[in-house]
């Protein structure tokens, strides 16, 4: 007779695992790869860390700086804080207050921005003053070596041909009065023999509109006495050209 089969019963099974439910999130999933690098077990470890980071040196309220955002670009304001008025044109200052409206800047660091560019701007000025003065210096050094005792009554010319024309103080103004071009124009222009033939040559008749006229137009216009004229580096620029037009009547040369 075959024998049964013995059959043990498995008294040491493991009971059957019940998941725990989740831990609710205090963040979002987009902040999950953040949170896990920066440790943060709670919104507080969040909110402690900006606590931190407002109290800073020198770092103002962000809320605070943020809130003077204007509306529209009619909110933007600007003072200047320097002497006298300032140099910067309306035109100039609304296309700053265009950018920061589109930008969503605070007023105050559009303030910030336009001095830091008149701050700047000052800083070439000096720079280059200085610069202009030591040339001023050397080219007036080679003037008197090249001159020798024709030094004083040639410089004497040259200024009151300046004069007449009406540029010295402004030629002074830039510092180019001793430049050798400048110099070479001026003396030039003061050796020529008539103001009325420098328009003119052997086939047609004195033009009713000379050099000298051109030159006086231009330094009545707004564009030639306002330096943050909009048209101001042209106007400059066809002065300038003008002058040599009238300066390659003349021969002599200053020093090179």
């Amino acid at each position: 007779m075959t024998e049964l089969l013995s059959v043990t019963p498995d008294t040491a099974a493991e009971p059957p695992v019940v998941a725990e439910p989740n831990a609710e999130k205090w963040h979002g999933e987009d902040y999950g790869e953040l949170v896990k690098a920066k440790s943060w077990k709670s919104a507080d470890d969040v909110l402690n860390g900006y606590s931190q980071l407002e109290k800073l040196q020198g770092m103002p309220e962000f809320s605070k700086y943020m809130s003077d955002i204007p509306k529209s670009i009619d909110g933007y304001k600007y003072e200047f804080k320097g002497e006298g008025d300032s140099p910067i044109s309306d035109e100039l200052k609304n296309g700053f207050f265009q950018l920061a409206s589109d930008k969503k800047w605070p007023n105050e660091f559009v303030n910030d921005v336009i001095d830091f560019q008149l701050d700047a701007i000052k800083a070439g000025d000096e720079l280059y003053a200085t610069q202009q003065t030591e040339r001023k210096t050397e080219n007036i050094e080679t003037m008197k070596q090249k001159w020798q005792a024709d030094y004083e009554p040639t410089v004497t010319k040259i200024d009151a041909m300046a004069q007449k024309l009406g540029v010295k103080e402004y030629f002074e103004k830039l510092g180019i009065d001793k430049e050798p071009e400048v110099v070479n124009m001026l003396l030039t222009i003061a050796n020529s023999d008539t103001e009325d033939t420098l328009e003119t040559n052997d086939d047609s008749p004195p033009a009713p509109t000379t050099l000298h006229d051109k030159l006086n137009e231009i330094m009545a216009s707004d564009a030639y006495k306002q330096r943050f004229h909009k048209d101001h580096k042209e106007t400059m620029q066809r002065f300038m050209d003008l002058n040599m037009e009238i300066a390659n009547a003349g021969q002599q040369q200053a020093p090179q």
